[in-house]
């Protein structure tokens, strides 16, 4: 059974029937393809099987039903959307929907014993990870290229917010890199805060389940990378093209001592970003959920 919660009441389930297509339909597929985090999947089966067999459930039985057959001068750009619907819920994967649903797709043990070794100060003595967030809570970003201007403009969106994660809230902010080149500009212009060198990309690793995630050139084709590179062209950060950009990163809350990862995003396509606000206000609730459990 799949239900969406796209406010069209919309319910598609074995023997059932789906309630106002003319209201849900749009949003049902949208929910299903786009959005996964407004849908509910059945934990008895695979994430991208469910997927796949809840796009079929609300397809037959929007063929199936009378509106369908009305619309016969429609039928070209509705077999578009079937075969477009297909096409998308192929491409992302489980991981992806894991995160996009809300869901921590990292196991919080391979976010242990990690050794990290500090930029730009004094002293570069090798850390261990879980000592970043010992004490206090942290966001952590992982960069996917420090030259990279999409990801300066991430940066210096985030570091926009650090009077509140920071400075209000408690929260360490820390930047991981898998390689040193622009580091100094990186810090100095955009992120402001402290940067470790993750020489094994391990913490990269974690977040893609145990092996990097790479990007593809064939992101350049898809509308979403070019309106990455539209914001970070309008932000006034400023790129070059050195250094290893393919590796994707993403960004982790984590709670202090063993309270383990509150929050997980993923980059799925080069120059994605967080919504700054929307960080604010998880940081805040991890701040309540941390107090209320003292």
């Amino acid at each position: 059974q799949v239900v969406c919660n796209c406010g069209g009441q919309a319910k598609v389930g074995s023997g059932g029937r789906p309630n106002g297509w003319r209201q849900a339909f749009c949003e049902l597929i949208v929910a299903l393809v786009y959005d996964p985090s407004r849908c509910i999947e059945a934990s008895s089966t695979p994430l991208r099987e469910t997927r796949m067999k809840g796009v079929e459930l609300v397809l037959d039985a929007y063929k199936g039903s009378g509106i369908y057959r009305r619309q016969k001068s429609n039928k070209g750009q509705i077999s578009r959307l079937i075969q477009n619907a297909h096409f998308k819920a192929n491409q992302i994967t489980a991981s992806q929907i894991h995160t996009m649903a809300g869901k921590i797709n990292t196991k919080p043990e391979a976010l242990k014993g990690i050794t990290l070794k500090p930029m730009l100060t004094t002293d570069s003595t090798p850390v261990q990870s879980e000592s970043l967030w010992a004490e206090k809570p942290a966001l952590v970003f992982l960069v996917r290229r420090l030259g990279c201007q999409l990801c300066r403009n991430h940066a210096q969106m985030l570091s926009s917010k650090t009077s509140i994660i920071k400075d209000e809230l408690g929260f360490n902010m820390i930047g991981i890199t898998h390689q040193t080149v622009d580091a100094e500009d990186f810090v100095k212009g955009y992120w402001k805060h402290s940067l470790y060198h993750d020489e094994d990309r391990s913490m990269y690793k974690a977040i893609g389940g145990g092996e990097l995630r790479w990007g593809s050139f064939l992101d350049l084709i898809k509308p979403q990378t070019w309106k990455n590179i539209w914001d970070g062209m309008r932000s006034g950060a400023k790129g070059n093209f050195q250094g290893e950009g393919m590796i994707l990163g993403g960004l982790y809350i984590l709670g202090p001592k063993d309270s383990g990862i509150h929050y997980e995003w993923i980059e799925k396509t080069a120059g994605d970003k967080t919504d700054p606000d929307e960080i604010v206000e998880v940081c805040r609730k991890i701040k309540k959920e941390l107090e209320s459990n003292k």
